[in-house]
């Protein structure tokens, strides 16, 4: 009996993601002796195709769907054609994005089965019951056809301690048809599962049914047994799916070995990991090893909130802010980028809890990005109940799926959905509105660095909130031509999410998605002369109305260095004299031991720049740069009063 596995992933032009769920379902079921002896696996489904180019299907008996929020409305479309055309094919659905209940067989009469929780186990009963028997009674946590009935069977899959009797799809085999063909593959890799965290909005932890409480691990031997492969077969990009990874000493055991793996075979390049929110040592240490490879360029401090209402709505407790803050000078002393992340219209926040979170981070590291994303209700999480919805007054749209830096869809795509809130019971949509445009804006001044030496100078210079200059600038707006062109850019977007269009941009001569933030950086660097004449203006009326005291060449000169940091697509090199100590001021505030900012002579020499195209310089400074903090050019001092940007 044929059996067809779909996990399709969203498209990278000739990049993709392998199949790690399915091919963790393949690979185990084939362990059995009956199921490999009277079941034929075809070639995966995991690259995404409009329909009318999808491989045509031989007599399958078996369909089975991983489903995630970027796949399952490509997965119901498929699943109900093969059905239509092969009424005798058993359809299953499992993953993430599938109900615990009986909805998906309620709604869609063409799926025969669903499964929630950990997947090998469950797979392989189905298996091994089908075809013989139409009963697939007492099979836990999953629901069925039985003629006209739907049932659902009580229970959990059975908690497997040592993940060991799983085998790893890499190094089993199941993929290796695949490599050397026409796509380079990236890699998801577990080295344990579980989560011990219960975030209302997260399915990690909190979907995971009672066995994600408790951590399991894959065996050492097993994991350097995939390191080996991903060497051995050129993978360049691993990501780690390790719920918290660095909470555990044999993590930096996993790290060490992949970055001698890396030098072995010069693969993979890059090595990416969610890090743990509570082992702050061990986090760094880990850090440090990836960086120092140049693995992973960034070290995250994940926050999502600093609001103590909005932790307890959420059931998070988060790291204390004077270890955030040793962790920030210990990754500036080892020059490692640091980023943090919020997430937008969480239960109990407010407009004002909001921006004062945001001022939290910059009190606490003038070097973190902040990443400012929305709200998603993802299925199977406590956010996704009907009585937190009504607890909370969670209100949602339902919008195209992000798909930032991935290729454009072709004309004919299945769009996926990511329902996202735009209110609660404490932040309407016209505050939500609100602070979607202070986020966009900030997000280009401070982590895209479009203006983060003004705001820096406002806030440890002349004590004034950054936050509170951003929120000036866009209530000035209409007075400054590029400021204006922005905000009618984000305006538009957000108008959008709210009639459930996407938040995602195109420009003509690119063939990726951009967050809206990036297209405006674009628009900053290409009108750099203009943007910062008006940011001059902006700071100086800033600081007049405040009644606070300035020198106009002082500021010109931040202005001035603000604008030689940002790169431009095209760009001749120059020599730029100041006559305060302004790059060697910035740059003290970096290393966390400032200095005053007095009068001293220095220059500051910038490179020439030229890139093909405008699509080319976006790549390299905003895909590439933006969580290793790339998009400014790298300053060296060369002497005791000059500078050179590289």
């Amino acid at each position: 009996m044929n059996v067809y596995m779909h996990e399709f992933n969203i498209a990278l032009e000739k990049t993709s993601w392998l199949p790690i769920s399915t091919g963790c379902l393949q690979a185990y079921a084939l362990t059995q002796p009956k199921i490999s002896a009277n079941y034929q696996f075809m070639p995966f489904r995991f690259i995404k195709k409009p329909l009318f180019k999808m491989e045509p299907y031989k007599d399958p008996g078996i369909a089975a769907f991983s489903c995630s929020m970027w796949n399952t409305r490509m997965n119901l479309i498929v699943a109900e054609r093969i059905k239509k055309e092969f009424p005798k094919c058993l359809v299953i659905f499992g993953g993430v994005d599938v109900p615990s209940g009986t909805e998906f067989l309620e709604k869609y009469p063409f799926i025969d089965i669903t499964a929630n929780g950990e997947g090998e186990q469950t797979f392989s009963d189905i298996l091994l019951r089908h075809p013989e028997t139409p009963d697939f009674g007492g099979i836990p946590s999953i629901a069925w056809r039985h003629g006209n009935e739907i049932i659902r069977n009580p229970g959990e899959p059975p908690f497997i301690k040592d993940l060991d009797c799983y085998p790893i799809p890499y190094t089993s085999g199941v993929f290796d048809y695949l490599l050397g063909g026409e796509y380079e593959y990236q890699v998801i890799l577990e080295t344990n599962r579980g989560c011990p965290f219960r975030c209302s909005f997260c399915f990690w932890g909190d979907g995971t049914m009672k066995m994600g409480k408790k951590y399991r691990f894959f065996g050492m031997d097993a994991v350097k047994a995939v390191a080996d492969w991903c060497g051995k077969n050129d993978i360049r990009y691993i990501f780690c799916a390790d719920s918290n990874y660095g909470s555990f000493e044999r993590d930096k055991e996993i790290a060490e070995y992949f970055v001698e793996t890396k030098r072995t075979y010069g693969a993979p390049d890059k090595f990416r990991v969610c890090y743990a929110k509570n082992a702050a040592d061990r986090v760094f240490d880990v850090a440090k090893i990836f960086h120092g490879s140049n693995m992973e360029k960034a070290l995250t401090l994940a926050r999502q909130s600093n609001d103590e209402t909005t932790l307890i709505n959420i059931n998070r407790g988060n790291i204390k802010l004077s270890t955030f803050n040793t962790l920030a000078i210990r990754a500036a002393e080892s020059n490692i980028p640091i980023y943090t992340e919020l997430i937008l219209c969480l239960p109990g926040e407010t407009y004002e809890t909001f921006v004062a979170g945001v001022n939290v981070m910059l009190e606490q590291s003038v070097n973190a990005q902040i990443f400012i994303y929305l709200c998603s209700v993802l299925t199977n999480t406590t956010m996704d109940t009907p009585e937190y919805r009504e607890k909370h007054g969670i209100e949602t749209r339902l919008i195209p799926l992000t798909e930032q830096h991935y290729k454009t869809h072709e004309a004919d795509a299945i769009e996926e959905l990511d329902e996202v809130v735009v209110a609660t019971n404490t932040m309407d949509i016209e505050s939500w509105a609100k602070s979607l445009m202070f986020s966009l804006f900030f997000q280009v001044f401070y982590s895209l660095r479009a203006g983060i030496f003004p705001l820096l100078y406002l806030q440890f210079t002349k004590g004034l909130k950054s936050t509170g200059f951003i929120e000036y600038i866009i209530e000035q707006k209409n007075h400054n031509a590029v400021c204006k062109e922005i905000f009618d850019i984000f305006k538009k977007v957000i108008d959008g999410i709210l009639l459930g269009q996407s938040r995602d941009i195109t420009f003509e001569g690119s063939p990726i998605y951009w967050p809206v933030e990036e297209a405006a950086f674009l628009i900053v660097s290409e009108n750099k002369d203009n943007f910062y004449d008006e940011i001059y203006g902006l700071i100086t009326n800033y600081l007049s109305v405040n009644n606070v005291t300035f020198d106009e060449n002082q500021v010109r000169e931040v202005i001035i260095y603000q604008k030689c940091r940002v790169f431009s697509q095209h760009q001749e090199g120059e020599t730029i004299e100041f006559s305060y100590n302004i790059p060697e001021y910035f740059d003290s505030l970096k290393k966390y031991k400032p200095i005053e900012l007095n009068k001293s002579a220095f220059l500051v020499r910038t490179p020439s720049i030229h890139f093909d195209s405008r699509h080319e310089f976006a790549v390299k400074i905003l895909v590439y740069g933006r969580k290793s903090d790339g998009m400014l050019g790298d300053i060296r001092r060369s002497d005791d009063s000059e500078y050179i940007i590289s």
